[in-house]
């Protein structure tokens, strides 16, 4: 799966078209597209945004592979599968925690997040910080 259908199913999953995603940047549909052909962190981040969903969320990656990366990348998975097993967003979970969408997907796609926030995750969702960073099953 490309970039452009996981942000397509991302903004399906929150209710939003892609034009009306691409209207809220500012730009056509045709200038989102082209912008996801190779986008930059800063795009990703801006439709994570306005999306109320962590920028994990727009990148595509194989849920079977045994090859998920401890670091960033596992956190990422791993916080995402605890937000889909409860039918969460990051603007859900944001609200919990009561920090912004946008401060929140920065911290989860930081290689090490704050602990505070690894804390407060693993608090909510009944997990350990250890789980989280891929150290427990």
């Amino acid at each position: 799966m490309e970039i452009r259908e996981s942000v397509k199913l991302a903004a399906k999953r929150e209710g939003v078209s892609v034009g009306e995603l691409a209207e809220r940047m500012g730009i056509t549909r045709a200038a989102l597209f082209s912008r996801l052909k190779d986008p930059k962190y800063s795009t990703l981040v801006e439709i994570a945004g306005l999306l109320g969903v962590g920028v994990w969320e727009l990148l595509p990656y194989d849920e079977s592979s045994e090859e998920i990366d401890v670091g960033d990348v596992g956190i990422r998975v791993r916080v995402d599968r605890l937000l889909r097993s409860r039918g969460m967003t990051i603007a859900s979970l944001s609200a919990k925690l009561g920090e912004s969408p946008v401060m929140v997907s920065r911290w989860l796609c930081r290689e090490y997040p704050p602990l505070d926030l690894l804390y407060a995750i693993a608090r909510y969702f009944g997990v350990s910080v250890s789980w989280i960073l891929g150290e427990a099953e």
